[in-house]
């Protein structure tokens, strides 16, 4: 009993303290934010650096200590703070930006490109204020800074793109899928894939002539769902898209198989049955195991289709395994095994 009531004394007592630090914390960051509206960097800095003693890793104080060393020119000083700050759990994305501009200011170009090319990264998109922003001039006729910049406007305009798919009516969206087809950008997949989900079948048609501008590799495994999509002109254009590819069908599916956590996967095994490809029974058989039941019934109905006695012994031990399953997708899976079973071991015994 006393060893409880001292645990809880012990755990009130941490609690408290840990109430108290935050609290603390927080009071000098408020004071240190309001001394810093007020150009007052000098005590800014204190009360932030009072507020780092409560709370060492806090992400935004760390920066707007590099802040208030930055806008005093203590530049050594601002990009230990930065520096600090972009290693903690939630970096702020201008601790990136203001250290690009610091070693833009110091002349060191490597460093500058570095930090100009992580803040792009980290989701900057104001492009056209970071190109009037005087600090990165010593930096602004360099080849690499100039390819950063076209590469993010590429992807800022590709956002755009899907942004104004989403937010647009019939005609726009239409227009946008036409003019995309031709168009060749790293989120044309996005598009496609965003609108094979569309409700309405004229959109997930479109999306098919999307998915066939793309590589087989790219695209296969979508045109694959597409085949199963429950209109029939989605379902005709995405055949005509693979025989069109004019590849290896077989090997296109089994290398889908290769893909983890496919959404094709269980349309692939049915497909792989119905096409009678017996050289894919031992790539399937690990399926009657998987985590999915559609892709595990899937799975024992193309085994069954290809007459793969092989597989007796895996499902035997399924079967067992699966003897009180209690839920009724899982009594579905026992029963579709023990058909399945039933009609191997006819074979194997003819």
């Amino acid at each position: 009993m006393r060893i409880i009531i001292f645990f809880l004394l012990f755990s009130t007592h941490i609690l408290a303290s840990q109430l108290y630090s935050k609290g603390m914390a927080h009071f000098f960051y408020t004071y240190g934010s309001h001394c810093y509206s007020q150009k007052n960097y000098s005590e800014a800095i204190q009360n932030y650096s009072a507020a780092l003693k409560f709370a060492p890793n806090h992400c935004w104080t760390l920066h707007r200590l590099g802040n208030c060393y930055l806008v005093t020119k203590k530049y050594e000083k601002a990009k230990n703070f930065y520096l600090q700050a972009t290693n903690t759990d939630n970096p702020p994305l201008f601790s990136y930006y203001n250290l690009g501009c610091i070693y833009a200011l110091q002349n060191d170009k490597k460093n500058a490109l570095i930090y100009l090319e992580k803040t792009i990264q980290k989701g900057y998109t104001k492009l056209e204020k970071l190109e009037v922003d005087s600090d990165w001039s010593s930096i602004r006729t360099e080849n690499k800074y100039q390819q950063i910049i076209q590469d993010a406007k590429k992807i800022k305009t590709q956002h755009s793109l899907i942004e104004e798919y989403q937010n647009s009516g019939y005609q726009n969206k239409m227009r946008i899928l036409q003019e995309s087809i031709s168009k060749n950008f790293p989120k044309k997949l996005d598009l496609a894939i965003l609108t094979l989900n569309e409700t309405y079948e004229g959109y997930r048609v479109a999306s098919i002539a999307l998915l066939s501008s793309l590589s087989p590799k790219e695209s296969s495994e979508y045109l694959i769902v597409a085949l199963f999509d429950a209109n029939g002109y989605v379902k005709k254009a995405a055949a005509n898209a693979i025989v069109k590819s004019a590849i290896n069908v077989q090997q296109q599916l089994i290398s889908i198989l290769q893909k983890p956590n496919s959404p094709a996967t269980p349309y692939v095994i049915q497909i792989l049955g119905h096409i009678n490809s017996t050289n894919s029974i031992d790539i399937l058989i690990p399926y009657l195991k998987d985590e999915d039941p559609f892709i595990c019934i899937s799975t024992v109905d193309s085994l069954v289709r290809l007459k793969a006695i092989s597989a007796i012994p895996v499902l035997e031990q399924i079967s067992q395994q699966m003897k009180n399953a209690k839920t009724p997708q899982k009594e579905f899976y026992q029963i579709k095994i023990q058909h399945a079973i039933s009609y191997l071991q006819k074979l194997k015994h003819k």
